[in-house]
């Protein structure tokens, strides 16, 4: 995909800024290993000026260094190679920390930037990068344990680290697979909570939300709060509380009925009728078989045995027949072109066979043309039948990752809850208090 940047960028020099940074080589055992150059952190800087620069609609720096795909290829392997030298590390995470701040809904092209932050969030999960950042926020926190308080560079390193474990949060996970980049996108926020509950991320952040009331972390207690939202975010209440019982995993015996499901107010059979007829167990009446009862054909044999999982099988089925797709393939799409009564054309990419509410998730770009994606097959999932917020996806996270959840919840709601609410509510209380200043009222 070709992207048009802003003539005003020297491209060509931040490009040697980038390739003063350092360069993959191999070291005597034939392992590839990271090899800064001389210029690393003053080369670190100044591509930092040019973000600072970029224009805040089209980012035309951040898409530049996000195609460069600098984060896997340079900073990343900084942090891991050169962890000793603090000044370098925190130079390089400070960079990684810009790039990965979440998407201004009002810029001109948000699905490219989503795109790009998925692929920075996804190199997340190679080497062990956040081993490294917990490492450079332990000394941080451990002085405060023994001496009750932080110097200012400490504090500016705790609220560097948090910003970052905010902003991978933050990135939302792709709705749909594709070919290129693997249906491991759609489950990034599993596999990154996994990763921080085993490089004892989430330990960190109980630590120190632990103080939440004490300075010099009263100032990042709604940081820590929103921490905390994006690693339950769309998780069911029911089945975290449920994780530990027996056959408490979706699709099981004693697991909640189909009838109850709750795809998050986008499940395309929740509206249909619950006496769908379904084709039932019968009894062959042929000479060879008389008496043995058989599964009714048109049931998949993934389903045979499990009553809830037929039954949702049962409603995909009525749907699809009620809703007929054409013989085309689905992501068969097409290019069109629009011409405006003053001669101008405006190009626009779309699949025609693109249902409403597809079409309503992504983003229309200015020209007014849709943004080419690629939809995958969705799979049936039997889910809790708990409400979540409006508006809000339910999250079919894994058995392990509910697990370490359920221990999470239990460790914050009995430890760091009272103390970090309580903050936050006297930081609400303060701002409401607080009124318009005169310089705001002009």
């Amino acid at each position: 995909m070709s992207v048009s940047y802003s003539k005003s960028i020297d491209e060509g020099y931040l490009m040697e800024l980038c390739g003063k940074l350092g360069s993959s080589d191999e070291d005597e055992h034939g392992r590839s290993v990271y090899v800064k150059h001389d210029q690393c952190s003053e080369s670190l800087q100044d591509i930092m000026r040019f973000l600072r620069r970029d224009n805040p609609e089209t980012r035309d720096v951040f898409m530049l260094l996000a195609n460069w795909n600098l984060v896997k290829t340079d900073l990343l392997p900084i942090i891991r190679t050169y962890h000793d030298d603090s000044e370098l590390v925190i130079a390089a995470t400070k960079l990684v920390v810009f790039l990965t701040l979440p998407v201004d809904p009002t810029s001109s092209n948000v699905v490219d930037q989503q795109r790009v932050l998925q692929l920075m969030k996804s190199a997340f999960l190679d080497g062990e990068t956040s081993t490294v950042i917990v490492s450079m926020i332990a000394e941080p926190l451990s002085r405060f344990e023994e001496d009750g308080r932080m110097d200012e560079t400490d504090t500016k390193i705790v609220q560097l680290i948090l910003t970052l474990f905010r902003n991978l949060l933050c990135i939302p996970d792709s709705l749909h697979s594709n070919a290129s980049a693997g249906d491991h996108m759609t489950r990034l926020k599993d596999d990154l909570v996994q990763r921080f509950f085993t490089e004892s991320v989430m330990e960190v952040i109980l630590l120190i939300a632990q103080d939440a009331n004490r300075e010099p972390f009263i100032q990042d207690s709604a940081l820590i709060l929103e921490i905390m939202h994006e690693v339950f975010k769309g998780q069911s209440p029911q089945l975290l509380a449920d994780v530990d019982k027996p056959h408490s995993h979706p699709g099981s015996k004693g697991a909640p009925k189909t009838e109850d499901v709750d795809l998050g107010g986008d499940n395309p059979f929740a509206d249909l009728s619950q006496d769908i007829p379904f084709a039932e167990e019968h009894e062959d009446s042929s000479p060879a078989n008389k008496g043995r009862t058989t599964p009714a054909k048109g049931v998949k044999k993934e389903a045979r045995g499990d009553p809830a999982l037929a039954a949702l099988f049962a409603k995909e089925k009525a749907f699809k027949n009620r809703n007929p797709c054409p013989t085309r393939h689905s992501r068969f799409g097409g290019v069109y072109a629009r011409q405006a009564s003053d001669g101008g054309q405006t190009t626009m990419h779309r699949n025609p066979l693109m249902s409403s509410e597809e079409l309503e998730a992504r983003k229309i770009s200015r020209n007014g043309s849709y943004a080419r994606v690629c939809f995958g097959r969705s799979k049936p999932q039997l889910l809790s039948a708990n409400k979540l917020a409006v508006g809000e996806k339910m999250t079919l996270s894994s058995t392990k990752v509910r697990k370490h959840l359920k221990e999470l919840l239990d460790q914050f709601l009995t430890g760091p809850y009272n103390k970090l609410m309580g903050q936050v509510a006297a930081d609400v209380q303060m701002e409401r208090n607080r009124g318009l200043s005169a310089s705001e009222m002009k």
